[in-house]
């Protein structure tokens, strides 16, 4: 199983790739610059909210971003909990057809 990556250091590239300053994404946000340090260094997990503002601050799609990280949402979480073979099956089953179509 993949280990799941941390997602502050992701967030801090995402920044300086915009060319933004701590400061300046932290006023965008509506957070201080020292919570958004603290998110950087792993020291908070940002929530849901702000992962949204934070994906949007810097052009990438909030659920891409968490599924390259190895993290789920919550909704996501709830349905592996209730169907977890089950989901299994359906995205082994939806993306070998995929990939068949492809070749």
């Amino acid at each position: 199983m993949r280990k799941r990556k941390k997602i502050g250091p992701e967030l801090r590239r995402l920044r300086e790739h915009k060319g933004m300053g701590i400061k300046t994404a932290g006023k965008e946000l509506g957070v201080s610059y020292a919570y958004l340090s603290r998110v950087e260094n792993e020291y908070r997990t940002p929530s849901a909210a702000l992962v949204q503002k934070l994906s949007s601050l810097y052009g990438v799609d909030a659920e891409d971003l968490l599924a390259r990280l190895h993290h789920l949402p919550p909704d996501i979480l709830k349905i592996l909990d209730e169907h977890g073979k089950d989901v299994f099956d359906t995205i082994r089953k939806l993306y070998s057809q995929s990939r068949k179509a492809r070749r």
